[in-house]
């Protein structure tokens, strides 16, 4: 099943933040990786965590303006491929009446000639 483009930006964007969520937690005392410096809050661990999720998330959304960019352009196409079949359209409609009025005389013309007899 294809799945449109917002719904894997969506479920892109949901995932990236679950996992912002989850690697953004600070370390407990006495849990692995924590030392006197966890105390204040800052861990070189933990700074670094920081900035990879930072270089994940500007990845996401680089990828989801590209998305967005490849998205508008498919609408723009079709919405200039619409307007060629509105006007196309209206040109045939415009052909067409113009046939049924020319025979619409020519009928009545005839009409009026067998009257005369």
């Amino acid at each position: 099943m294809k799945q449109s483009l917002s719904e894997m930006d969506v479920r892109s964007l949901k995932t990236l933040y679950d996992s912002t969520k989850t690697q953004s937690r600070p370390a407990t005392p006495g849990s692995p990786g924590s030392n006197q410096a966890s105390i204040t809050g800052f861990t070189i661990e933990a700074f670094v965590s920081r900035v990879q999720s930072l270089i994940a998330d500007d990845r996401a959304l680089i990828e989801r303006l590209i998305r967005f960019a490849q998205a508008h352009d498919l609408l723009k196409k079709n919405a200039e491929r619409a307007q060629k079949l509105a006007m196309d359209s209206s040109a045939a409609l415009e052909t067409y009446q113009k046939q049924v009025k020319m025979l619409e005389d020519r009928d009545s013309a005839i009409s009026d000639r067998n009257a005369e007899l």
